[in-house]
């Protein structure tokens, strides 16, 4: 049973509408940036309304709130490549570039927060659009298009992967905030019910359902809720409930670390962009040893030779030349980064490693082919992108430092978190196996 699960709570699959769109535009700054190679980021927007009669950010925001009904302020002299602020952030967030700093005031946050008191927000999955107090919230959009159209020779439809993957961050934060706002609604209900004496069971019985659509919780245990005459049923049956799922699904969340940016791409692949932003990522990564052998020997042999030849001959020299107390401590200093730095429980891992990323995106648009009200021309979009996300994939490697070899030898906690990791993957491709496509290829006739 799956708790929680943001997965089965995403946007249903989009028509393209919105990415054509986008795609539409981007074209038409890359034809410009071509034919004015001299152009930059800075006076973009000044040059395409003087072309085309279009104010560039004015135009991307007009056309996300349009499709998403999200509030979206466009910068594209900021000088990143694609990020996005989710609300609600501050100027003093240790995440946050001092570049980009002077855009967040607390003062202005705090205006925002005490507006916003006993309104609400909500999410349409259907439409993929936010609603209430949610399509009010400002976000800053940072895009360098001379960087991503020019430079890295992106093309207009993977920049747009690129932007939806960016709007994919504050949709999701919605999304789980709609999801938690719905919850706490029901449970502050139900506990002011039943401490007030109002203990009806047809009312409880009706509560409780709802209570168990949110929390995705199995018929034998609604019933098992509403029968209770227990008077601190929130604190014993929905806490054993509760305690059991997270028992079974063991006390490691490292993998978690992963949810941001993985629901993030998954907002792309629900709006058709799941090959575009595969290949975008795969371009962004030419040159590192998961897509270059050469880097890959050349990363190794750096490895193996500062760690197992360098270093231990410059503790050698200390010794031969009596400074061992010198020797111990550079000695142990090592050892303690090498642990450290090779250990998974220290790893940053906001990122998934990138073959691993692109299976997410694939699995991600496996899980749209469940959807039985697709189109048969949006299922046949689908395969042809999985197919193109497979042969990237193939000619992907999975690279992994030697250190992190080691410990995962050495350290049986390296050990565990990897074991843990490997088995939610395992569930994730189950979740999302290759009979979903045998099974949308056999209905289209594909």
């Amino acid at each position: 049973m799956k708790r929680f699960s943001l997965a089965s709570e995403m946007i249903q699959y989009q028509d393209k509408s919105f990415g054509n769109k986008l795609t539409y535009i981007f074209d038409l700054v890359k034809n410009l940036l071509n034919e004015k190679p001299g152009l930059v980021s800075t006076n973009l927007s000044e040059s395409l309304k003087a072309e085309k009669n279009i104010q560039l950010d004015e135009y991307i925001n007009k056309l996300i709130k349009e499709h998403t009904n999200l509030t979206v302020e466009t910068l594209l002299s900021a000088g990143i490549p694609g990020a996005i602020m989710v609300f609600p952030f501050n100027r003093n967030h240790v995440f946050l570039p001092e570049m980009i700093r002077d855009n967040y005031y607390i003062k202005d946050e705090k205006k925002i927060l005490k507006e916003s008191v006993g309104l609400k927000g909500s999410v349409d999955l259907k439409a993929g659009k936010v609603e209430g107090i949610f399509a009010t919230y400002k976000h800053t959009l940072y895009l360098d298009l001379s960087l991503l159209l020019l430079k890295l020779n992106l093309s207009a439809a993977q920049v747009t992967a690129i932007v939806m993957h960016e709007l994919g961050h504050a949709f999701t934060y919605y999304e789980y905030a709609n999801r938690l706002a719905q919850t706490n609604e029901l449970l502050a209900q139900l506990a002011f019910d039943i401490h007030n004496g109002d203990n009806s069971p047809e009312k409880r019985q009706y509560i409780f359902k709802d209570l168990g659509a949110t929390l995705q919780l199995s018929n034998e245990e609604i019933a098992d809720l509403y029968s209770s005459n227990d008077k601190y049923i929130l604190s014993s049956k929905i806490y054993k409930i509760y305690i059991h799922e997270v028992g079974k699904l063991g006390r490691i969340s490292k993998y978690d670390q992963t949810n941001s940016e993985a629901l993030a791409d998954n907002f792309a692949v629900r709006q058709g962009y799941a090959k575009e932003l595969v290949t975008a990522l795969d371009i962004l990564y030419k040159g590192s040893p998961y897509e270059n052998s050469l880097t890959f020997a050349l990363f190794w042999a750096s490895e193996l030779i500062f760690d197992f030849i360098i270093i231990p001959a410059f503790i050698v020299a200390l010794i031969s030349t009596g400074m061992i107390p010198a020797a111990a401590v550079y000695a142990l200093g090592f050892i303690g980064i090498y642990i450290i730095s090779g250990s998974v429980s220290f790893k940053d891992m906001t990122y998934d490693e990138i073959k691993q990323r692109y299976n997410r995106i694939r699995l991600g648009a496996v899980t749209a082919l469940k959807n039985t009200d697709l189109k048969e021309d949006q299922v046949k979009d689908i395969i042809n992108q999985l197919e193109a996300i497979e042969s990237i994939m193939d000619d992907t490697k999975t690279y992994l430092p030697i250190k992190e070899h080691v410990m995962n030898l050495l350290n049986p906690f390296s050990w565990r978190i990897n074991n843990e990791i490997s088995k939610q993957q395992n569930l994730e491709e189950i979740g999302s196996n290759q009979l979903f496509i045998h099974s949308a290829k056999l209905k289209h006739g594909i």
